[in-house]
C-alpha cells in the first residue's frame, strides 16, 4: 500500500490570489472609457471655473450650473473608488480599506452626490421654465 503525499512548498504560505486577479476585457475597456470621460470633464471643469472666477457669474443659471457640475465630478471620483476600481481587479490596496468606515463614507457621499444630482437637475429645469415662461418677472425676480 503506497501512501499518497504531497510535498509542501514554501509558495503555499504566502497570499495568492491569481484566480481573483482575473480581469474582464470588456471591464477594461469599459473602465477606461470611464477614466477618460472623467478627465474630459475635468478638463472642461476647470476651464470653466477659471472663466467664472476671473469674470464671475452672471446669471443664477451659471452658479446653479456650476454647483451641478462640482457635484457631477465628485459623484464620478466617488464612483471610481468606491466601485470601478475594485471591479477592474484594483484590489492590492483596496482590500485593506473595503471594510470598516471607509466604504460606509463612500456609500453615504454616494447617495448625497446623486440627491443632489436630482435637486440640481430641478433646479436647472425650473430655472429655464421660469425664464422661458414669464420673461420679465424673470429678469425682475434674478437681475444681479
Amino acid at each position: 500500500m503506497t501512501e499518497n503525499t504531497t510535498a509542501i512548498s514554501a509558495q503555499d504560505d504566502v497570499y495568492d490570489d491569481f484566480e481573483n486577479h482575473y480581469i474582464d476585457p470588456v471591464e477594461i475597456v469599459s473602465s477606461c472609457i470611464f477614466i477618460l470621460i472623467g478627465l474630459l470633464t475635468d478638463a472642461i471643469y476647470f476651464r470653466l471655473l477659471h472663466y467664472h472666477w476671473r469674470n464671475g457669474t452672471k446669471t443664477h443659471y451659471q452658479k446653479i450650473f456650476l454647483i451641478c457640475i462640482t457635484n457631477d465630478i465628485s459623484l464620478h471620483y466617488t464612483m471610481l473608488i468606491r466601485i470601478r476600481l475594485p471591479t477592474w481587479g484594483v484590489h492590492e490596496w483596496y482590500r485593506y480599506i473595503m471594510t470598516g468606515f471607509f466604504p460606509l463614507i463612500l456609500a453615504y457621499l454616494n447617495g448625497v452626490f446623486m440627491e443632489i444630482q436630482v435637486l440640481g437637475t430641478f433646479l436647472i429645469a425650473s430655472n429655464r421654465a421660469t425664464a422661458v415662461a414669464f420673461p420679465r418677472g424673470y429678469e425682475k425676480v434674478h437681475r444681479d
